[in-house]
This record gives structure tokens, C-alpha cells and sequence, in this order.
């Protein structure tokens, strides 16, 4: 394993440690909320070898607990900031996957993403609005309906104490919610989460079946969730897991999905066999791409 300091568009050094770095072909992974994924890394980083990718789990700004993260501006002075998933801004996530993309397609022939829970609208969003040859799949692992998850039957409450913290100039003071029970969540970021619609990729709770728009994002998508995920149901509506990856397949053009038996969000138990899911799509993706590439290169039929 080595590790790579990579510059975003901000200024904003973000680390990273990449996994076999002798390959042309790699997983880029983007974490949700939590950063602490060190089981799924460490699965990730074995079968990846096996399976022949370079496997790279990032830092990135809106992931994890609170740290310091340094910022170089064009003048060369460097500053340190404070970043983690309470003080989440969709445009600093975007800066991070751009740069995250970008040095993957730089570096490799051919990239694999996969995201987790928040991180999934993220990509998604990325994907809508930027476009690489090189990209050539993605896995959703446990994609939410975020305004579902952050606004809830107390979201209103929740709302007005964050404006009124906001327009005192306390953007970072934290609301009394938790999302998911255990994330800290900023003023600023509950009341951009909330008004900012570019953060719902997965209306499957906050849109009626008529205004859920359809994407084709051109790239083969594989879909994995638990059976057990508390995110798919609200105070309103429990759907079974099956019913859930069905609304969201016809929101995508799925081409893979499971549910992970017994499993809840965090996979806590269940871990080596979502890498093995993941793994055993890429591979044949990324075979595939392979394969045309060469008939293109022969000039095969």
C-alpha cells in the first residue's frame, strides 16, 4: 500500500491510500458519512489484487469524523481547515470525486467507482454532469433517500433551529439531530441538505412515482443493498428490500442488483460478500470493455 496527496480544485489536499499500484485498471471507492471502513478496505484491497484492479480509498472532506485538512491557495500561502460529514457541502464533495476521477483516469486505463449510502448521490450527481471515457462501471452500495434520512417527522423543528442558527452567523453550530443516530450534522449543512434538491438522487420517499426522473448514465450499474437497511422505510412507509431495489432500478438502467440477506446498513457482517459482489462485477465489466477494445483494435467483428 502507498499513499498520494492530491491537490482538488479548492486547494484542498486530499489523501490517499491506494492498494497493488501495478495495475491499469483500478476501484475508486467514495465513502457516505462514515469514513472508518477499514474491514471493507482491507477486503477490498485482497480480493481487488485477485480479481487484477488497483483498489484507492480516499480521504475526502465530507466523510468521517471531524480532522484537519490543509489548503493551498494560489498565492502559495497554506491554511488548515476543518472538514468531516458534520459540515458536509455537496460542491466539496463534487470537487473531491472531480479530482479523485480525474487522477484515476490519468493514471489508469480503465476506472471503477463505487460508492456507499450519501457518497452513491454524490457520484450519481457527478455522473449526471460530467463525462469520462474511462469510467467504464459503477456499484451503489446502499443508496438513500437523503431527504428521507435528514429531515424525517422532526424535520421542520430541526429546520428552523438550523435557519435561525445560520442568519445568526453560527453556520457550524450542530442541530440536536443525528443522522443515522450517531452523525453530528452543522447548522449550514442541515439547511443545504435540505433546501439544495442536487443532493436528492434517490427520491424514493420525497417524489411521487410521476416526478422521479429516469437516468441512463451509459455505463453498466450494479446495485447492492441490505435486507435490513433501515433506509428503506420512513414514518410512512416501509417498503421490503426488494420493492426498494425495484424503485430504484427503474429510476437507473440496473444492471445488477442484490440484497444482502440479513444484512443492515453498515454490513457489519456481511462485508466479505459485498466485496465479492462488487469484485465479480467489475471483473466482468471491465473484461467486457476489455474485450471490445481489442476488436476495435483488430478491427474484429
Amino acid at each position: 500500500m502507498i499513499e498520494r496527496k492530491i491537490i482538488n480544485n479548492q486547494g484542498v489536499i486530499l489523501k490517499c491510500k491506494i492498494y497493488n499500484n501495478n495495475g491499469n485498471q483500478c476501484i475508486l471507492f467514495i465513502p457516505g458519512l462514515a469514513q472508518s471502513f477499514d474491514n471493507f478496505a482491507e477486503s477490498m484491497a485482497i480480493q481487488s489484487k485477485e480479481f487484477g484492479f488497483d483498489f484507492i480509498f480516499p480521504i475526502v472532506q465530507n466523510s468521517g469524523i471531524v480532522r484537519q485538512f490543509k489548503q493551498v491557495y494560489k498565492s502559495g500561502k497554506t491554511v488548515e481547515i476543518t472538514r468531516g460529514a458534520c459540515f458536509d457541502r455537496l460542491h466539496n464533495s463534487i470537487a473531491d470525486i472531480d479530482c479523485l476521477v480525474k487522477y484515476a483516469t490519468d493514471t489508469y486505463n480503465r476506472v471503477f467507482l463505487v460508492g456507499y449510502c450519501f457518497g452513491c448521490d454524490k457520484i450519481l450527481y457527478y455522473l449526471k454532469h460530467y463525462h469520462n471515457d474511462k469510467v467504464t462501471g459503477l456499484t451503489l452500495v446502499a443508496p438513500q433517500d437523503i431527504y428521507n434520512t435528514i429531515f424525517g417527522k422532526d424535520g421542520n423543528m430541526f429546520l428552523r433551529q438550523a435557519r435561525q442558527n445560520v442568519k445568526s452567523g453560527n453556520q457550524s453550530t450542530l442541530i440536536d439531530k443525528k443522522l443515522f443516530s450517531f452523525c453530528d450534522v452543522s447548522s449550514g449543512t442541515y439547511l443545504d441538505m435540505v433546501v439544495n434538491k442536487d443532493f436528492y438522487q434517490f427520491p424514493v420517499f420525497s417524489e411521487s412515482t410521476k416526478k422521479r426522473t429516469k437516468t441512463d448514465l451509459n455505463i453498466p450499474v450494479q446495485l447492492i443493498i441490505g435486507e435490513r437497511d433501515r433506509g428503506i422505510c420512513n414514518e410512512k412507509t416501509i417498503y421490503a428490500a426488494d420493492e426498494y431495489l425495484h424503485i430504484i432500478s427503474d429510476m437507473l438502467q440496473v444492471d445488477k442488483h442484490a440484497i444482502i440477506p440479513h444484512a443492515t446498513h453498515s454490513f457489519s457482517n456481511s462485508m466479505n460478500e459485498v466485496v465479492d459482489h462488487i469484485m465479480r462485477f467489475a471483473h466482468s465489466n471491465t473484461q467486457a470493455v476489455s474485450n471490445l477494445e481489442n476488436k476495435r483494435q483488430y478491427g474484429k467483428d
